[in-house]
């Protein structure tokens, strides 16, 4: 099997770069969703003197529940989508990805116990 040409790895990128690309448009249709229906809500900006973001990746939106707050990176180009949020400090409270998504599912237990009466 011969190694693939430049243009081929072209090809490649751009298939994965537009995969990547639904995946993000996809998500943030849900994120849209949770921030209208969450207790709290806002949009924040990551610091501009931590350099290992880059400057259309800075624009946060911070969900906070009785779980604790979830935070997610949108793209300048999603920031319409959150036009209902108003921008306010930054106040991440440290979480990890990991610890935003088991709270996000210890919040989904709650809800379902909610709304069925029965635990998950």
């Amino acid at each position: 099997m011969s190694e693939p040409t430049s243009m081929e790895y072209e090809q490649m990128i751009t298939a994965l770069t537009a995969s990547k690309d639904i995946a993000y448009a996809e998500r943030n249709r849900f994120l849209k969703l949770f921030s209208i229906m969450a207790e709290e809500a806002h949009l924040a900006r990551h610091p501009d003197s931590d350099t290992a973001w880059e400057d259309d990746w800075r624009n946060i939106v911070c969900v906070h529940t009785k779980q604790g707050q979830m935070s997610f990176h949108i793209h300048d180009s999603e920031l319409a989508n959150f036009s209902h949020l108003k921008m306010q400090a930054n106040d991440w409270d440290g979480h990890t990805t990991e610890e935003k998504w088991k709270r996000f599912e210890q919040l989904c237990v709650v809800e379902h116990a909610i709304v069925t009466g029965a635990y998950l």
